[in-house]
């Protein structure tokens, strides 16, 4: 469980750390931030090994952050104004609660306005359900972008994705969506 009064001065140093290495200084705001949902991934891709983390080590899983500690995270961002959050993974929309993640981001950061999930597209009525369900309760002046993974002709993209069916599914996600 994360201490949220720990949280901002942890994210500050953590970019801050990497920003100096660099050998540039700290914005005063963040535009994009980027997190990882989740490790979990229900592809076996060849160009990604994010598979194998909970596949190898199991226990990892009771890492991931939970609803109420995303709120926390998006609260303590608020004062940075991030424009853009991007969701990504393994695999975001295998969280049930991936739609109350991106709500409670954009309840909860007020000058955001771009939000971008990237999905593989393995379940095109789950990722609709879930994305009309986010669309129903979010304001209109946010603009969310679906990225569904095509990494080329079918059966090049299932070859890489390690899944028989992954290019059909991903298309009728892209199109669903």
């Amino acid at each position: 469980m994360l201490n949220p009064k720990l949280l901002p001065n942890l994210v500050k140093k953590i970019v801050t750390a990497n920003v100096s290495q660099l050998g540039l200084r700290l914005p005063t705001s963040p535009l994009k931030i980027t997190l990882a949902l989740t490790y979990r991934c229900n592809f076996q891709c060849k160009i990604c090994g994010i598979w194998r983390i909970y596949q190898e080590s199991p226990e990892k899983i009771e890492n991931e952050l939970t609803l109420r500690d995303y709120c926390t995270l998006f609260s303590s961002l608020n004062s940075w104004d991030p424009l853009y959050l991007e969701f990504i993974g393994g695999e975001p929309f295998l969280r049930n609660d991936i739609d109350s993640i991106i709500i409670e981001s954009i309840r909860r950061i007020k000058i955001l306005n771009l939000c971008t999930i990237t999905t593989n597209g393995f379940n095109p009525n789950l990722i609709k359900e879930k994305v009309l369900n986010i669309h129903e309760n979010i304001s209109s002046k946010i603009h969310l972008t679906i990225g569904v993974s095509l990494d080329g002709t079918p059966a090049v993209h299932n070859f890489l994705k390690g899944q028989k069916h992954a290019w059909d599914n991903a298309y009728k996600t892209f199109t669903a969506i």
